[in-house]
């Protein structure tokens, strides 16, 4: 049986004959309304087994939150796998890549963003970014004006990217395809 796929929010939902299992590949970014619908479907037995594949890495709070909605209504075994895909970025050409946020542009540069709505844009770009890397397989060298913007995201890239090295059971550039990179990419950010 070729299972359902959805991509939150735009997700068809098939109806099918109740005594039907139906298997689901979901294909979201890791939001708490996203696990909230998962959620909900999973509870209403739409569809078993589900198999959770997340744009960028899910973070712990998140991830803990949902845990607890799949305890609380009883889910568990509904779940088949949960995976971290790290594909939230659009890949134009060959050579050519875009984190598909329009506005960013202006939100990053306008004096009227507030603090929240602009650490929300630099960690989605950072979350893209880090994305991009882990896609290509080598950890690149970061370089980027100082002041601004350009120089939050590259430390908040910088950090995320060490954490990930130091602290991860499993390495994203610890395989045969980083080992065989002779040489690492530049990445410039914010050049304006």
């Amino acid at each position: 049986m070729i299972p359902d796929v959805c991509a939150m929010p735009a997700c068809t939902k098939l109806q099918y004959a109740d005594h039907e299992q139906v298997p689901v590949i979901y294909l979201v970014e890791p939001t708490a309304k996203n696990l909230e619908a998962i959620t909900s479907d999973l509870s209403r037995g739409l569809y078993s087994p589900a198999y959770l594949n997340f744009l960028s890495s899910i973070p712990r709070p998140l991830l803990e939150d949902f845990g607890a909605q799949v305890v609380q209504t009883n889910t568990a075994e509904h779940l088949a796998q949960v995976y971290d895909q790290y594909l939230n970025f659009v890949v134009s050409e060959p050579d050519l890549f875009h984190l598909n946020m329009k506005g960013a542009y202006h939100t990053l540069n306008s004096g009227q963003t507030s603090d929240q709505e602009l650490d929300n844009v630099v960690d989605r770009i950072v979350s893209g970014l880090f994305s991009v890397v882990v896609t290509m397989g080598v950890v690149p060298i970061i370089r980027c004006p100082k002041g601004g913007a350009a120089e939050d995201i590259c430390a908040k890239l910088d950090r995320k990217l060490r954490d990930h090295i130091l602290n991860s059971k499993t390495n994203l550039f610890s395989d045969t395809k980083s080992s065989t990179t002779h040489s690492r990419p530049v990445m410039v950010i914010g050049a304006s």
